[in-house]
């Protein structure tokens, strides 16, 4: 008797449509939550592309996302996901609300799990309550490899970083503990024709697994801090994406080449605008121990700071992060210096200059 596994994989196998494929794949998957079915899955979904553009004030974009979660059609997940995380905590709530009220996705998963690689958010502990939500009822086994890897990858620093680490090993263990789907099993001849076909030809998946992340741009951008050139490839990458840091690097680039152009009042009044909203996310994993009323951006990134040097102090593993590389001047109160020497000379090392 056929299983409903097995009737779907059977249209997959019969469809000529990349949507149809993935559709019934997915549908496959759903009724037999394998992990061979959600590599299919991966697979098949990296053949159907979705091109979107967020447009408009942040209300209407905010609508446009929601809609198009709202409208369930599983050909816009990556986009949603790519998408679903801001820097703005009201809006990120609003669309994991959404996409929890969704059918478990294995594309879900995948997406969430390197999330957890950049905890961005620290102060939204909600968000991180939705995120290992949806990551414990999508009971998505392959995760586990890289939950593993994360818990070499991060070094508790912070409350949140325990919390965060904490919540890792409770999805682990309840991932571990959960049993690969019972019998009746899908037909292997089913799934090995889909194998052949989505994934002997591996170009589009290959090219999904490769593509680069913000952080690869970022690296980029703090391997080279005097080059423009990876800041305008970042920029035009984050443009593409309707993220508002593509704005400010290409106003402050420009300004900086030509500080007398007629519209730099223009541009300056702008990035103030981006700044007021942005700028705490936009200092990354330096946020902690940059103080909030001293800072500057330049061509994008953070290029001056006064650091609290308590905080610094609290913090050590954040002393030689690869984002100082970006700051050209500092501040630290001269009773911080025994404590912070090892920031000082990582600082002096990057060039940068104490103001």
């Amino acid at each position: 008797m056929s299983t409903p596994a097995d009737l779907a994989l059977a249209r997959a196998v019969a469809a000529t449509e990349p949507r149809a494929v993935l559709l019934a794949v997915l549908e496959a998957w759903q009724a037999y939550p394998s992990v061979a079915i959600a590599e299919l899955v991966i697979a098949a979904s990296a053949r159907v592309a979705t091109t979107r553009e967020l447009a408009g004030p942040l209300a209407a974009k905010q609508a446009q996302w929601l809609e198009v979660c709202a409208a369930g059609d599983p050909i816009d997940v990556p986009w949603l996901l790519e998408h679903a995380i801001t820097s703005r905590k009201q809006e990120t709530l609003e669309r994991l609300r959404a996409l929890a009220k969704r059918d478990p996705d294995p594309r879900t998963s995948a997406a969430l799990i390197e999330r957890c690689a950049k905890p961005e958010l620290r102060s939204h502990p909600p968000v991180w309550t939705l995120i290992f939500s949806i990551l414990r009822k999508t009971r998505d086994r392959r995760v586990l490899p890289r939950i593993g890897e994360l818990h070499r990858q991060l070094q508790p620093v912070t409350e949140f970083d325990l919390e965060h680490r904490g919540r890792l090993l409770k999805l682990e263990e309840m991932l571990a503990a959960s049993e690969q789907p019972p019998p009746p099993h899908p037909q292997r001849e089913l799934l090995e024709q889909l194998s052949q076909r989505l994934l002997a030809d591996s170009t589009a998946i290959a090219k999904a697994a490769t593509a680069k992340t913000a952080e690869d741009f970022m690296a980029e951008v703090w391997a080279a801090p005097l080059d423009d050139g990876p800041r305008e490839v970042f920029a035009d990458w984050l443009l593409e994406r309707g993220d508002p840091r593509g704005e400010l690097i290409t106003l402050q680039l420009a300004r900086a080449r030509d500080p007398e152009a007629p519209a730099c009042a223009e541009m300056i009044k702008r990035e103030r605008v981006l700044l007021v909203e942005h700028h705490r996310a936009w200092m990354g994993e330096l946020e902690p121990v940059v103080s909030k009323n001293a800072y500057v951006f330049e061509r994008g990134f953070l290029s001056r700071a006064e650091v609290p040097w308590r905080k610094l102090a609290a913090t050590p593993a954040l002393m030689t992060h690869p984002a100082w590389a970006t700051v050209r001047e500092y501040k630290l109160a001269s009773e911080g210096e025994k404590l912070c020497d090892r920031w000082l000379d990582h600082m002096i090392a990057l060039g940068a200059k104490r103001v």
